[in-house]
């Protein structure tokens, strides 16, 4: 018999291997006949995919218990309980699943709807989460059980926390759509972020004694995974130096399918400090490959499920010795993966791995909540409702007013502005007009709305065309109130700007009701591609480029079409400029599968992955330890008037820039005399002779010279032009 579970989600965007996991927990409940329903804290990719899979889901705001935020915003979780309880008092579920230990709402509403409770553990608790330790004793208090995804994290549980009800399951790691590649040759492999917790610095010093014994040869030894550049980096990068690993060793950065790099002979080595039973190891024996892990208790137990050969942590001559036998018996290890990965199959298949939630959950049904006593204050917590419900209308009200009053303003004016009245002041029947009314007949600004789509809210588009420009914006109109906002179909008699992810989420019947409720509608779809059914509902385009400018005078004739360059990241204002490298240093900051790239460039070149979906920094503070920007694109991508935002960017911190002449807007910014202009057709030779000629010019005139048409865009992309840009586009809107 099916039963409805209620689960609740840490996140609403897919940042690490706990939401991996909830999807495909979520998945077995299906499979299992049962009926979930997914809570997330936003609109993202998990709603998607819950769509996908047939999975109904809410939009709760809710925030991590040992988030930093503090006074209302904080205080805004405990009207997310009473919405909770009326969310489980609908649905009636059979039990509320709280998936990892950081979001405590759904235990706390639980007990007040006398339902069960479980907390799904994903943390490791050893190391990287003992900041928990002071939440146990709730976290044992709430929960008619706490299951772990693995047997030595329930033992830690068990033994470290006290809480004695933790048992185990595994979490389902379903590789049928993984695919090595074709590449034959033996390589080491390490997946995961660069850390000392992740240790790759145990297994460089195992390759420095593999060469030191002529055991390492040509053997590449591949890190696949984000880095940046601090003090454990730099002591690795020295390690590299020392024992000239040059030629073995590669950091890749962030790959979304580390496996294309990978291929059927090489090697996984995982030598975290502290693990639980991760995704990786479980992927590398199922796809056969041969495993080696240090001998902490996460990896260890993988090893037991499946197979590979376990070294002692901090140990790196051990480490070494255990390659070296691979290396030199590598057919005998491959035949040994190839058992491992049928022993993986089979103890971590979707039945071996979830059947003991199920089992433990269907012994949880029926229980009482541990709590239900605090269903006694579930009328209090609904008094929070109540009182937001209050303030809101209020709200709507003191709108309506000044709406209202608005309205009469307009209809005032436009008698004094009529014929009728000209002719008596002229006929002087009216000599004066009331300066008292005159004061009061002021009319006032609309506000302005930066709009953004919810779902898409961290994209950089996002953040860059909605945060940062409406906050620049705020400086220069400071008369006019203006704030970032969410899409939402209530705006009335404002002025919103619809950014291109907005744009994206309005159909016409959408934009007409807009338009309908006396809004101006400015669209700023950047470089996305404007549909003619939307364009004609906008009062004002904006274009961020010259060709877009060009394009959207042409293409939307009659509209009115305004200029507002592209700002740059203001975050750049507070990095350490102070330390500027001396020799030429070129980097490449952007999503990667945009560069073109080959090994020899990437010799040359740094490239540091920036991902457009989600807010990464790290890579703003690596910016003043390059002075010359990477900017080739790959051959034969559209450019559907994309702003000069990498010029813009390499200007303002002060760094020429490499880029082909067919960018028609770097090339309008850039003059076609700019001396690092790549012209004509794309291709390796072309580019690194350009490298070498950048590098030959160092320092020079002719570096000077393209230094000094870098300040000049630089003055004009200032904050303080952005402004005035965004200035004369309100006046505009609101002349209108």
């Amino acid at each position: 018999m099916g039963r409805k579970l209620l689960f609740i989600s840490n996140a609403g965007n897919l940042r690490g291997g706990s939401q991996s996991s909830l999807i495909g927990l979520l998945k077995s409940c299906k499979k299992r006949g049962h009926y979930p329903h997914l809570i997330v804290p936003e609109e993202g990719d998990l709603s998607g995919i819950a769509e996908t899979l047939g999975i109904e889901h809410t939009v709760v705001r809710y925030s991590r218990w040992r988030s930093s935020t503090i006074g209302l915003e904080k205080g805004a979780d405990f009207v997310t309980i009473p919405r909770l309880v009326e969310l489980i008092s609908k649905l009636q579920p059979d039990c509320v699943v709280t998936n990892t230990l950081v979001v405590p709402w759904g235990a706390v509403a639980a007990a007040i709807a006398d339902v069960p409770h479980i907390w799904v553990a994903r943390e490791f608790f050893v190391h990287h989460r003992s900041d928990l330790k002071d939440y146990y004793d709730f976290i044992d208090s709430y929960s008619n059980l706490v299951i772990a995804n693995s047997k030595s994290n329930a033992d830690y549980l068990r033994k470290e926390a006290g809480i004695n009800n933790a048992k185990h399951f595994y979490s389902y790691v379903d590789v049928s759509g993984v695919r090595l590649s074709s590449d034959d040759s033996i390589k080491i492999i390490d997946i995961g972020i660069v850390h000392p917790d992740k240790n790759q610095l145990e297994l460089l010093k195992a390759a420095t004694a593999l060469k030191q014994k002529n055991e390492l040869g040509g053997t590449r030894i591949i890190f696949i995974g984000e880095y940046r550049e601090d003090d454990y980096w730099n002591e690795i990068q020295g390690l590299i130096r020392k024992n000239k690993l040059e030629d073995n060793v590669e950091f890749t950065g962030f790959i979304k399918d580390p496996y294309g790099l990978v291929g059927p002979n090489d090697i996984l080595v995982q030598p975290s400090k502290h693990e639980s039973l991760g995704r990786t190891i479980t992927e590398a024996m199922k796809l056969g490959m041969i495993c080696v892990g240090a001998d902490v208790s996460g990896t260890k137990e993988a090893i037991r499920l499946g197979g590979g050969i376990v070294y002692k942590s901090g140990d790196s001559k051990a480490l070494a010795n255990v390659l070296s036998d691979i290396l030199i018996n590598h057919d005998k290890y491959r035949i040994e993966a190839q058992k491992a990965k049928a022993r993986a199959h089979k103890n971590l298949s979707e039945k071996a791995s979830h059947q003991p939630f199920f089992d433990e959950l269907d012994m949880i049904f029926g229980q009482k909540n541990p709590r239900r006593e605090l269903r006694h204050l579930s009328p209090h917590f609904k008094g929070l409702i109540y009182l937001e419900n209050e303030v809101t209308n209020l709200r709507k009200k003191t709108e309506s007013q000044n709406q209202l009053l608005e309205r009469q303003q307009r209809e005032l004016i436009a008698i004094f502005h009529s014929r009728a009245w000209k002719a008596a002041v002229r006929a002087r029947k009216l000599k004066v007009f009331p300066k008292e009314l005159a004061s009061r007949l002021q009319m006032k600004k609309r506000p302005v709305h930066f709009v953004y789509l919810k779902s898409r809210e961290f994209y950089g588009s996002s953040v860059m065309r909605v945060n940062q420009l409406s906050e620049i914006a705020q400086e220069a109109a400071h008369k006019q109130d203006i704030k970032a906002s969410p899409l939402n179909s209530e705006f009335k008699n404002s002025i919103l700007v619809l950014t291109k992810w907005a744009l994206e989420g309005l159909n016409v019947e959408a934009l007409d009701k807009l338009k309908n409720r006396q809004n101006i509608l400015i669209f700023d779809p950047v470089d996305a591609y404007l549909p003619a059914e939307k364009a004609k509902y906008a009062d004002v385009i904006v274009a961020a480029s010259r060709t877009a400018f060009h394009d959207y005078s042409l293409q939307f004739k009659g509209k009115k079409v305004l200029l507002v360059d592209h700002h740059v990241d203001p975050r750049l204002k507070t990095l350490d400029w102070s330390r500027r490298p001396v020799a030429l240093r070129a980097g490449y900051f952007g999503e990667l599968v945009n560069a073109f790239s080959t090994p020899a460039i990437q010799s040359k070149v740094d490239f540091i992955q920036i991902s457009t979906n989600k807010q990464e920094n790290d890579w703003l503070n690596l910016l003043p330890k390059y002075n010359l920007h990477y900017a080739i694109r790959q051959v034969g991508q559209k450019d559907n008037h994309k702003p000069f935002l990498k010029g813009f960017t390499a200007a303002h911190c002060g760094s020429n820039i490499l880029i082909q002449d067919s960018q028609e807007e770097a090339v309008h910014w850039l003059g076609e005399d700019y001396p690092y202009l790549l012209k004509g057709e794309v291709t390796e030779e072309k580019v690194l002779d350009k490298l070498k000629y950048i590098e030959e010019t160092f320092g020079t005139s002719i570096w000077n010279k393209a230094t000094k048409r870098m300040i000049e865009i630089r003055e004009k992309t200032s904050e303080q032009g952005i402004g005035r840009q965004l200035k004369s586009l309100f006046n505009e809107a609101n002349s209108l």
